[in-house]
Formats: structure tokens, sequence, C-alpha cells
């Protein structure tokens, strides 16, 4: 298998870093449009490839690679050593990449749990009011979720793709993907997310007309731009060297979060290509599947944080939670003290941490929001890179070998990270049912799915604790049973 020497590595990374910029600012100048032109585009490309993929594998002779082959998320079943390094050795670093991607699983769903009884960013919502007492708990709780959940999942895809692409070569390596991530995003984006959104419109009272929906999957799509990106130009040239000082790595999250600040501005649809472009999106996904990796290929993770970088990660992640959930919490308290405030003051806001104030009547409007919006995007990027670093090294320390039930956990969190959207949705719809039932007068807005009928704060917390811990139950006995299914193994 041949690889691009490093100078064309180079410009061959500088040019798919030109046609992002390009696509970026085509979707800017195009608000809506650009972004739904670009989605399909994507769309028909990765179902072609798909197809295309499926039909070589099914003409042409099995690979011995091809047996191999391993989920995008389970760690648990990749050694991530050298070939030369003792099993056992490579089974202790394998396990704790598997706990934690088991644990990261778990929270997407909590997150998604979350949205749906704080109001925003889910299929279907309640509790979208801003004087909500379970909102002010639940909001920075996403908030810090957003900032490093899905940066951290493509860190270990990046970690785990140059050992896949060596052993199995460009070309199995790229049908595999194909067949590991493509079908079951095929599946989703066509079958799934539409029926997600029926049961979201029947639960709110309105008709569903078709439209294809990747859902939490637009990180299975991205995953595979990515990994073909990786088998065109055979990774990134990077070179081993020890790994940056933790202070260093920080000054590194503040810059993307700088980034991440100039993309929220430019893109106020809040998607791009499928991904959602909030906290932690764009920039970080790609800077932490590059730094995975670098990981990889220099061995970052094969020594523990020092004592100094221990403390550091953790007491910056302390402190941005702290401020988070200090400053949530007096916002709310003020607003339902002052319910009906028309003072000019930009806070409290139901908008919070983003000011309360009209652009077209405030001339300093405009510079307050992206004040606001720059330190909180620089904030969550500096807690992103020392979270995650904190997590990573307090997972390395607890490095026992799994008992039965982790690995059987692990080997199933693909398949619950797929499926978890359909059953979400319909406990949730469930539990609203139940409330309406007990006397709740919930509504939704007539092309809505995300009701701001005020509710208590304990009925939103008892449903967001059912509805969270059956969600999570469920989906990984589901998940279980369809991985063995005949031909599920194969793909989940």
């Amino acid at each position: 298998m041949s690889v691009l020497p490093h100078p064309e590595r180079r410009v061959a990374l500088l040019l798919l870093s030109l046609t992002l910029v390009g696509a970026i600012a085509f979707v800017a100048a195009l608000p809506g449009t650009g972004n739904e032109i670009l989605s399909y585009a994507l769309a028909i490309c990765l179902t072609s490839a798909v197809l295309t993929a499926s039909v070589l594998r099914c003409t042409a002779r099995a690979s011995p690679a091809a047996a191999d082959a391993e989920a995008p998320l389970d760690a648990a079943a990749q050694c991530t050593g050298s070939s030369e390094a003792p099993r056992s050795a490579q089974r202790g670093r394998s396990d704790y990449l598997d706990r934690l991607k088991t644990v990261l699983t778990a929270i997407v769903i909590l997150h998604h749990c979350t949205c749906a009884f704080v109001g925003s960013g889910w299929y279907l919502c309640v509790g979208n009011f801003a004087a909500s007492s379970f909102a002010a708990l639940g909001k920075p709780l996403l908030l810090l979720d957003q900032s490093y959940f899905m940066s951290l999942f493509f860190f270990l895809s990046g970690y785990f793709t140059p050992r896949s692409f060596a052993r199995k070569g460009r070309r199995d390596f790229c049908i595999d993907r194909l067949q590991r991530l493509g079908l079951p995003l095929m599946a989703f984006l066509y079958v799934g997310g539409p029926i997600v959104g029926v049961l979201t419109q029947a639960a709110a009272g309105h008709a569903y007309t078709y439209q294809p929906d990747p859902g939490p999957c637009w990180y299975i799509a991205w995953l595979l731009l990515l990994s073909g990106a990786y088998a065109v130009i055979g990774g990134p040239p990077l070179p081993e060297a020890p790994r940056p000082a933790l202070g260093r790595l920080v000054g590194w999250g503040a810059l993307l979060g700088m980034v991440q600040a100039l993309l929220l501005a430019l893109l106020p649809g809040g998607s791009f290509a499928f991904m959602p472009i909030t906290l932690g999106s764009l920039p970080f996904d790609l800077a932490f599947y590059y730094a995975g990796i670098a990981a990889y290929r220099s061995r970052w993770l094969d020594a523990p944080l020092a004592t100094s970088e221990r403390v550091l990660a953790w007491a910056i992640s302390a402190v941005f939670a702290l401020a988070t959930f200090g400053g949530t919490v007096a916002n709310t308290a003020a607003i339902q003290q002052q319910p009906h405030n028309n003072s000019t003051a930009y806070y409290p806001s139901a908008t919070f941490p983003m000011p309360a104030c009209d652009a077209a009547a405030d001339p300093a409007c405009g510079g307050a929001t992206l004040a606001a919006l720059l330190a909180l995007c620089v904030g969550a990027g500096v807690f992103s890179v020392a979270w995650s670093a904190a997590m990573l090294d307090t997972f390395r320390l607890w490095s026992a070998p799994s008992s039965p039930l982790q690995r059987e956990l692990g080997r199933s969190a693909y398949a619950a990270y797929l499926v978890h959207p359909l059953l979400v949705v319909p406990l949730t719809a469930l539990c609203i049912a139940l409330m309406r039932a007990a006397g709740a007068e919930i509504d939704f807005p007539p092309k809505g799915s995300s009701s701001a009928s005020p509710l208590a704060a304990g009925w939103l917390a008892l449903g967001w604790a059912a509805v969270t811990s059956a969600s999570i139950v469920m989906t990984w006995l589901v998940a279980a049973a369809l991985r063995r299914l005949p031909g599920c193994r194969q793909v989940l």
C-alpha cells in the first residue's frame, strides 16, 4: 500500500482545508438554502459510495482483513499499542478506552433526554419557558456536555484510524468503513430518522411530511468523510513527537474557541452539512480527530498526566462548571423574581448566557452579544481540552480488565448510539401523555414540537429521571439484541 510523501500530504491537506472553507463560505452566503443544497449533495454522494461499496463487497472475494473489522466506536475490539506489544498490555489499554466510549454513549443519551425536558435541542421537548427551575440545572449540563463529548468521540475515532488503515490497506479500509459506517447511516437517514419524525409530529399533534433525517448520525457521516480523507492522503503529515504540555493544549482550546465563535456568527442557521454548529463542534471535532491520530502515532496515551497537569485539568474543569451552573441558576432566579422586567439591562436574560437586547433599538447590543459569544466559546474551548484530558487520564488510571458486562456494554455502544432516538422520543411522548392524564396542561405550537407550557419543576425533574433511566436501559437491551440478528453483527 503506497501513501503520499509528507510534502504531497501537506498539499493535499491544504486543498481539503480550502475545500472546507469554500463550503463554509457557500453556506454563509446563502443562509438556509446553501446548507440545504450542501446536505442533499452530501447525502447523494454518501449514498452512492455506500451502494458502490456494497456491490464491491458482494462481488469480490472476502478479504482476510475484513474479518477483523471493528465497529467505529468499539475500542474494545482493537488493541491500541504496536503489533509487538504483549496481548495483556494491549487488552488493558483497550479496556479503559472501551469503558470511556461506553460512558460517552450513555452521556449522549442523557444529553438528549435532558434536551427533551429543558425545551430545546431535540425532536420532542417540553419545559421551554424562561422561568423553568429545572432548566436552570439542565441547561448548564447541556452546555458542558456539548463542549466536549462529541469532540472526544472524534478523538477516539482518530486514535484507532491509523492501525485500521495499516492493517486493511486503502481499498479494504474504505469498503469496510462504507459498510460499517455507511449502511447504518443510510438506515437511519432514510428510515430511522423519518420514523422518529412521525413519532414526534404525532405526539405534538401535527401532520408529518417525509424527509430524510440524519439526526445524531451526523457524527457517522462526518466520520465517513474524515476516514475518506485519511485514505486519500494516507493520514496527515505527522512525525512522532512528545505530547505537548497540557497548558499548551489548553491554549489551543482557547484559539479553537475563537474559531468556533466566528463560525457561530457566520452560520446562524445552526447546521453545516448535517453537523450541528454549536459549542465544541466543527473546529473541535476536526482538531480532536487530528489529535487522536497524533496520539496513536506518538503513543501519547501510554503515560498518565503529570501531577501538576492533572491538578490543572481538574481545576479548569471545576471552575468552568461552577461558573456555568452558578450563572444559570442566578439568572433563572432573577427572572422568576422579575418575570415582567422591562428594564434595559442585558441580564437577566431568557437566552442566557447571551444578553437580552434588541439590536434594532440598542446600538450596543451587537457588541455585547459578540463579546458574550466570544467569552462563552473561549471558556468552553478551554474546558473541552481540560475535561477531555481529565477523563482520558482518569479512565487510564482505572485500567483493570473489564468484566463480561462491561465488555458487552462496550460492544453494544455503537448500536446504542444508532437506535437511541427511536426510544427516547416515544418514551418522552409516553411521559407527556402520563403528565396530561395527571392534570398537566401541555400544548405545542402550530408548527413546532417544543412546548412552552409552564410546568412545575417536580413534573419536569420526575419525567426527566424516568425517561433518562428507561432510555439508557432499554437502548442497551435493544442494541444488544440487534447485534445478534443475522447480518447485523458484521455491521454493528
